[in-house]
């Protein structure tokens, strides 16, 4: 057993997307040096990444997550704003047109409050700042090769890797952050140098977007719309985002095989066929201003790190390296977020480099858990959906369905799931006294007869938040 402090000299992070620049981010409190590792070519200005292919669709850092970018960097939206030429739109709950489980959302007030701009865009202003920290370094057009283990310690000494001209190089480090996304070799590398084959769990969802950037007036009565389909019935969804430069960022998505025709006129096509025109009504008569452009997602995966009888003490992995969630939730980025701001709390706490891996994976759990639960239970409200369907799973299935329907009329309980959404409240927050006794009032039908909303909210004073 290694009962040595952890050597804080050297910090290795694979991957140099929003996971890997926050989780560098952290380690340079705590490492005399941080080298970041980027198997693209890093682009010098806001643009798409040949390794990124989901990062052409919408994107969004939820409440929690922006907190978090914040704190380690301070200032960092007010900087934004006054970089563009445009304050950055914002996403608010008296602005933002949800439709789900067949109504409409109320407009409400929260604490909700997110900047809506593109993936790129954020991660270019990432990267900017940690410019200013010397003691991070990126290895761009660098693919790592293979990992050197020290079996006798229990430790990744190095890695092996091909920098940009294919030449074989190594180098060591005290500890090893895996941030390669839902692609990491990493539980094969375990299971190939005998740590045993890695606890998996996938849940299918045949996910397909597909999106187009379209002119922005901002005269639009709403600063951001959300269709969500209503299960089992409904497969197809779609959202208008607003994203720097004065643009919408609009996609469509289809889920179970239920996928948009790839096609110049796919797009609309599709959102013509939402339960809900609104989306349809704002595009049809805009000429769009890129190509469509696709992406499939198969399903969520959640590997289980901390159920490993052992792992290398200085080897870990962050955002969809451990768990990959259905993106029309909108966790990814904010997970990661969190995660980040674990492994800081746990460098502050924790000098030992003893089960150093084991004590973090355990301490992400609920973190992931919460985000997880959230994703498979929607998902699995669809038959074709395979996957357990606990007790659990199907009472929230039904409380979530009687809160949805009174949050198209209710402000204070619509407020609440919005900051149990957005990751502000637990979700535990959801079942308080107060909304609970609601929930089962409207159930009984005590609250009145039920008429669902089906008239999209319009956005008061328009140009307050943007």
């Amino acid at each position: 057993m290694n009962q040595e402090k952890i050597s804080r000299k050297h910090a290795v992070v694979i991957g140099g997307g929003i996971s890997g620049l926050l989780a560098a981010r952290v380690l340079a409190g705590h490492f005399e040096k941080v080298t970041v590792f980027e198997k693209d070519n890093i682009p010098t200005d806001p643009d798409f990444r040949k390794g990124v292919p989901h990062d052409r669709q919408p994107h969004l850092m939820n409440t929690k997550g922006e907190m978090i970018i914040s704190k380690y960097f301070p200032g960092f939206y007010e900087e934004i704003d006054k970089e563009v030429d445009e304050e950055i739109a914002r996403l608010n709950t008296e602005s933002f047109a949800f439709f789900q489980n067949g109504c409409w959302k109320v407009h409400c007030k929260t604490r909700v409050d997110s900047h809506l701009m593109s993936r790129p865009f954020l991660e270019y202003h990432v990267r900017r700042r940690l410019q200013d920290f010397q003691n991070i370094h990126f290895l761009q057009g660098h693919h790592v090769d293979e990992w050197v283990i020290d079996k006798v310690n229990n430790r990744v000494k190095g890695i092996s890797f091909k920098n940009q001209e294919s030449r074989l190089e190594n180098i060591q480090a005290d500890l090893f952050v895996d941030a390669s996304g839902r692609g990491s070799r990493m539980p094969k590398w375990l299971e190939s140098n005998g740590y045993g084959i890695l606890s998996e769990e996938k849940v299918e969802v045949n996910v397909a977007y597909l999106s187009q950037i379209f002119p922005r007036s901002q005269k639009e009565d709403f600063t951001a719309i959300l269709i969500y389909p209503t299960a089992p019935e409904d497969t197809r969804m779609g959202v208008i985002f607003p994203m720097e430069a004065n643009r919408w960022h609009v996609s469509m998505v289809g889920l179970l095989g239920d996928h948009p025709k790839i096609s110049d006129d796919g797009l609309k096509e599709f959102a013509k066929s939402l339960t809900r025109p609104d989306i349809y009504d704002a595009i049809h008569n805009l000429t769009p201003l890129s190509p469509v452009s696709s992406f499939r997602f198969p399903a969520n995966v959640r590997r289980y790190y901390e159920r490993m009888a052992k792992l290398p003490d200085n080897l870990i992995a962050i955002g969809d390296a451990v768990c990959s969630f259905n993106p029309i939730y909108g966790q990814g980025m904010s997970v990661a977020a969190m995660e980040s701001e674990a492994l800081d709390v746990i460098l502050s706490r924790k000098a030992n480099s003893q089960h150093f891996s084991k004590y973090y994976f355990k301490k992400i759990k609920k973190i992931i858990n919460n985000a997880w639960m959230a994703s498979i239970g929607e998902d699995l409200r669809y038959p074709l959906v395979k996957g357990k369907r606990s007790l659990m799973i199907k009472f929230s299935h039904w409380y979530l369905a009687q809160l949805f329907e009174l949050s198209s009329f209710n402000a204070k309980i619509c407020g609440t799931f919005f900051e149990v959404q957005m990751c502000i409240e637990k979700p535990t927050k959801l079942f308080k006294p107060s909304i609970f006794f609601k929930v089962i009032q409207h159930s009984l039908g005590l609250t009145g007869t039920y008429k669902p909303n089906l008239e999209r909210p319009k956005q008061k004073n328009l140009n307050s938040h943007m």
